[in-house]
């Protein structure tokens, strides 16, 4: 990924479906005992794609120029080097 614009979208998406599937497993995990190993999937698969997306925004949302990472601050220059992203 070459924009750390892409990948600080790419990132939140991944993180908020990881945390929807987590929070829809912890709510029905709760509710019914019959599909237990469903809503523990759900909750392990949410926690996994809530971790993949923190991967992916620490590993991508880097200025291309001094490897800062960017975190949620998104300009047009670079708060470090002032380059242009």
């Amino acid at each position: 990924m070459r924009s750390p614009k892409t990948a600080f979208v790419l990132s939140g998406l991944i993180m908020l479906v990881g945390v929807t599937l987590t929070a829809a497993g912890l709510i029905l995990l709760d509710e019914a005992a019959l599909y237990t190993a469903l809503y523990t999937a759900l909750l392990i698969i949410g926690i996994i794609l809530f971790i993949s997306g923190l991967y992916l925004d620490n590993r991508y949302v880097r200025c291309p120029h001094c490897d800062s990472h960017l975190g949620r601050v998104q300009g047009s220059k670079c708060p470090y080097c002032g380059r242009e992203l």
